[in-house]
């Protein structure tokens, strides 16, 4: 088995996963996280900050990937704030000229079915997919995709819009845009993202991130209420130092579990199971009939 490496250009964080492909299946080997807020704007446009940052980003977890094989091929798409930025060619061209990779850029059906992929693979259900830009919903019924859609709610989205108001605002926005979709019940539904995992991690009270806890774990609408009780009267400061998050996770943190909580009450849904499996697996997923040739 060769080793493959493919990196995500998110909305809120930059990542890179090292795995290896056999027979058709993603076996993930480590995963690594640089955060570099692209979302972070005050117009369409990414600023020239976040440009930088995320030129650096991609150009560190290069570094990362050579050290181990240099001939792996190295892939790497970019979500929600670069598809939105009118300016995009300017990241896009900084990549490729200081590292070689070319950045596909994906579209928001396209980043739902990719997130599906990896989380449920061939089995039936509904993910969701809470991003920093967006957040994507896939509903796989007997085998065939019934929704496939990507909203313009996030959490960095959703900072920007209500940091200087009462937050329980962005609950009811990211209500709005639920409702706009129509999910019929279903047996299991899947969370990918940095919203779920460090949720989960933030109930089994981790002092240090571990993905096998956090894969699997079932969150339940009543602990996000417990969480958010527990978490809202606290600064960023304070909840990065009680629970096992960077400070830049802990200021978005409550966007995304309200944004988490308006999804599963717009569908009556009692609890998500968390995954670790999510887009970069998926992405490998969808081209492994190159990768396997």
């Amino acid at each position: 088995m060769r080793n493959l490496f493919v990196i995500d250009i998110g909305s809120n964080s930059i990542r890179m996963l090292h795995a290896r492909m056999q027979q058709g299946k993603v076996k993930s080997i480590n995963k690594w996280l640089i955060r570099a807020g692209l979302g972070e704007k005050k117009s369409a446009d990414l600023t020239q900050e976040a440009i930088e940052r995320g030129v650096d980003a991609v150009v560190k977890l290069r570094e990362k990937a050579l050290a181990i094989d240099p001939e792996a091929p190295i892939m790497a798409f970019a979500t929600s704030a670069v598809r939105e930025a009118p300016n995009r060619k300017v990241l896009l061209e900084k990549i490729s000229r200081r590292t070689g990779i070319l950045v596909c850029v994906l579209s928001g059906k396209e980043e739902a079915l990719i997130g599906a992929e990896g989380a449920l693979g061939e089995k039936d259900g509904c993910m969701i997919d809470i991003g920093g830009g967006s957040t994507e919903l896939v509903v796989r019924y007997n085998g065939k995709i019934c929704c496939a859609t990507s909203l313009d709610i996030g959490c960095v989205r959703a900072k920007s819009l209500f940091a200087q108001q009462d937050d329980i605002q962005a609950e009811a926005w990211a209500k709005q845009a639920f409702l706009q979709c129509r999910i019929d019940r279903v047996e299991q539904t899947v969370a990918i993202g940095g919203t779920p995992t460090a949720l989960a991690a933030c109930a089994l009270q981790l002092k240090e991130y571990d993905p096998q806890a956090v894969d699997g774990f079932i969150l339940t609408r009543a602990k996000l209420d417990e969480l958010y009780k527990i978490m809202a009267p606290l600064d960023a400061q304070l909840r990065a130092q009680r629970y096992c998050m960077d400070e830049k996770r802990a200021e978005i943190i409550l966007y995304g579990l309200m944004i988490l909580r308006a999804f599963m009450d717009t569908y009556h849904i009692e609890q998500v199971r968390v995954s670790e499996a999510d887009n970069l697996e998926g992405y490998l997923l969808f081209r492994k009939d190159q990768l396997e040739k």
